[in-house]
């Protein structure tokens, strides 16, 4: 994995039992699904279900170091969130798994790099710009979100223009 700074993956295979699930889905009707559930929002729904956690598929969680996780934001791109019942400490994993490893995978990484650019828009993810920059690029990101695709799409968008107009540009004496 790129050099993300305070990011941090850990294998959990064999240790599944060592986490709990804290994301899901809110529903205030029988069957309709209203939001991502976040602490703040927990209270305000009449069921809960938890973010797919496939023991079988879930190989990885990632720890970020000094950094609020972002339910609303995780869950949004298919990223759910474990609790360490040992720490109570807070770590991302990949919730949206497919049958194809490598496809899993490649999903798994983007949505990780999604997320870190969006939650730290100084960090400059070149390879991450140049993915979406392709013909393809924008629309994939698009139908890795659970939510808020435009939004999220969008947001990247403005993180790497504001990137390249910013203050990066080295000016030259006369």
């Amino acid at each position: 994995m790129k050099k993300m700074s305070g990011l941090t993956q850990y294998n959990i295979e064999g240790i599944h039992d060592n986490f709990e699930v804290v994301t899901g889905f809110g529903f205030v009707a029988d069957n309709v699904p209203i939001k991502p559930v976040t602490q703040e929002n927990r209270q305000q729904f009449k069921s809960i279900m938890k973010t797919m956690f496939d023991e079988d598929a879930v190989k990885y969680c990632y720890y970020l170091e000094n950094h609020k996780i972002n339910f609303e934001l995780a869950t949004n791109l298919g990223l759910g969130v474990l609790k360490s019942k040992d720490t109570e400490e807070l770590f991302l994993y990949h919730s949206d798994v497919s049958s194809d490893e490598e496809v899993a995978a490649e999903d798994e990484f983007l949505r990780i790099c999604i997320y870190y650019q969006l939650t730290h828009p100084d960090f400059e993810d070149v390879e991450l710009e140049k993915f979406y920059q392709t013909e393809y690029g924008e629309n994939y990101i698009g139908m890795l979100c659970m939510g808020k695709a435009t939004e999220i799409v969008e947001s990247l968008g403005a993180i790497f223009k504001a990137q390249k107009a910013g203050d990066k540009v080295v000016w030259f004496k006369k």
